[in-house]
């Protein structure tokens, strides 16, 4: 029997209009932190905002949280913990403490419930969301239960502040946060750059100094990281060299311990490296590991079966790609080749379906097909890739 709950939400997402974007109270908003923020990202980023919101059945929301909850609780387990560690760069061990900010869990919604498909320990836009959130009006006042939802907006703000002072802590116990460096590749280049002068403004705004550096900008000495404003206390780390093999200051500071680092490299091998998947969707070798049945049924529920793509299974693999979604365990996105279920592509990846991989009537046309998919199953065949079935 459908859920009358689910059925409405669909119903609201499909016709609603009555919870909006005001453009004006966002502009106010974003532009009270930062002036003429809104007109540039409108300028470089005219998609960044929704003007609707999507309803989400409680239900759902439900289920994500005990999916989210397991996770948590799986990964204190020490069996856990040493068979995803095992196979992990020797940098993963590292841990003194911190255990990340900002984490996001990646859910599809479908006929199935909602089904995880990727953790990251460096997801952002939270302070961008908590601006759209003020920003949203109701058309009357039968929606305006909607509007928010049930977290107090105006208190998030105080909530991250708290998260960035008990990963300091977490470190470094009562000593002083003085400085935060927020570290990226080039920050003002990148996409998410208006959030992170939004979570730089709502640091200084706590008394913290809170600076934006590529990692060139800082330097090692023997007490830690320094900018040219001075020693750096707390990395608020947005690079995605996730076990910061490229980035030699930064991996010797986090490794001595003379500098927090957070997310860092042993969170992201705990928590969202992709091989994990592997592990939480195999209900018989979470048995193995010593997981209790109930946190299995959960996880079974709320995460596709997922397996590595070797040389061994390729061929098996290939023959069902139409019902399969492909994604690299390191880097960015996923690839669903041509004819698998729009439902398993993941929003705001790239999802490939090159329209000559099907049947081709010229001869040209069938060249170029066989050329591609060469192309196209050699790469993910050289690759290391893992993939997410449906899970039904």
């Amino acid at each position: 029997m459908a859920d009358p709950t689910i059925e409405l939400m669909e119903a609201l997402n499909q016709r609603c209009r009555c919870i909006g974007l005001d453009s004006d109270l966002l502009a106010e908003r974003l532009d009270r932190d930062e002036p003429k923020l809104f007109e540039t990202i409108l300028a470089d980023k005219p998609h960044m905002f929704a003007a609707f919101p999507v309803f989400i059945p409680r239900a759902h929301v439900s289920a994500m949280q005990r999916v989210v909850s397991a996770i948590e609780d799986v990964a204190a387990l020490p069996a856990y913990r040493a068979h995803v560690l095992k196979g992990r760069p020797e940098i993963a061990r590292v841990d003194h403490g911190p255990t990340g900010v900002f984490y996001g869990h990646d859910f599809h919604l479908g006929a199935a419930g909602p089904q995880l498909i990727e953790i990251n320990t460096n997801a952002g836009g939270a302070m961008l969301n908590v601006a759209l959130a003020e920003a949203q009006r109701a058309c009357c006042s039968e929606v305006e239960a909607f509007e928010n939802g049930p977290h107090d907006v105006a208190a998030l703000e105080q909530t991250f502040v708290d998260m960035f002072r008990a990963e300091y802590r977490a470190q470094r116990g009562d000593a002083p946060l003085r400085r935060i460096a927020i570290v990226d590749l080039e920050p003002e280049k990148q996409y998410l750059y208006p959030d992170f002068r939004l979570v730089q403004r709502m640091l200084a705004r706590a008394g913290i100094d809170t600076v934006l550096a590529d990692p060139t900008a800082l330097r090692l000495t023997g007490d830690g990281l320094v900018h040219e404003r001075g020693p750096v206390d707390l990395v608020y780390n947005r690079l995605t060299d996730f076990y910061l093999e490229d980035h030699e200051q930064l991996r010797e500071a986090y490794v001595r311990g003379t500098t927090v680092v957070t997310p860092n490299p042993h969170g992201y091998a705990l928590h969202a490296d992709k091989r994990n998947l592997v592990v939480l969707s195999d209900p018989e070798l979470l048995a193995e590991l010593g997981v209790p049945t109930e946190l299995r049924e959960v996880l079974a529920a709320g995460i596709p079966r997922t397996i590595r793509v070797t040389r061994a299974n390729a061929d098996e693999l290939w023959s069902r790609r139409k019902q399969l979604f492909f994604k690299p365990t390191t880097g960015f996105g996923g690839e669903r080749p041509t004819g698998a279920p729009s439902s398993l592509a993941k929003h705001g990846t790239r999802s490939w379906r090159p329209t000559t991989l099907r049947s081709a009537k010229s001869r040209r046309a069938s060249e170029r097909s066989n050329s591609m998919e060469r192309r196209y199953r050699s790469s993910w065949m050289s690759a290391d890739l893992c993939f997410a079935g449906r899970s039904n």
